[in-house]
């Protein structure tokens, strides 16, 4: 009697463990897309703010360690929901670099920086926010300023060849926002906040 019940309970369970979603882990490449907002303003100069679609690749490794095309970082799952734990000094090389091809010598703080998200049932799909917060100094202007970017993205699986990725970065030009803000100082234009 004993027996029959051992192996009812074992039944069940598996019925119900067979029939729970399931989740696997985002260890792999994902091909993500979705919306870029870009805050920005500089101090006595205003202000501009730009949305658009935006595209990406993101590479989560077994060892916890995470690829974006452009930085990096550490990546952690508990349960459905996973974090990624962007480098400051990554992100702010990044941008002096981007300010210094327009032509500006801009010191760049990560005042926050969080990408978080949820991997969808079955582990095939993920979306989630990347949230960046930055303190600039333009030097050339000798001006403060301030960048809020929000990007809230969708993703699956990447399809790989031999050769690499199928997927090929969307430039969000998160940038024109400030790109905006700062030719207009140039050019002695009015800015409206």
């Amino acid at each position: 009697m004993k027996t029959t019940r051992r192996w009812a309970a074992a039944l069940i369970l598996l019925l119900f463990a067979g029939s729970a979603p399931t989740l696997a882990s985002v260890i792999g490449s994902w091909s993500v897309g979705g919306k870029l907002t870009t805050k920005v303003s500089v101090k006595g100069q205003g202000g501009n703010r730009q949305s658009g679609a935006a595209s990406d690749f993101y590479e989560f490794f077994g060892d916890g360690t995470f690829q974006m095309i452009d930085m990096s970082g550490t990546w952690s799952q508990d349960g459905a929901r996973f974090t990624v734990i962007m480098s400051p000094q990554e992100i702010e090389l990044f941008f002096e670099d981007e300010f210094a091809a327009l032509g500006y010598n801009v010191d760049v703080t990560v005042t926050a920086a969080r990408l978080t998200g949820k991997e969808g049932v079955g582990g095939d799909t993920i979306k989630g926010t990347f949230a960046l917060k930055l303190s600039l100094y333009i030097n050339d202007l000798a001006a403060s300023g301030k960048v809020k970017a929000t990007y809230k993205f969708e993703g699956s699986r990447a399809v790989l060849t031999g050769t690499g990725s199928t997927v090929q970065e969307q430039p969000a030009d998160g940038g024109g926002a400030l790109r905006d803000v700062l030719r207009d100082i140039r050019l002695g234009a009015p800015r409206v906040e």
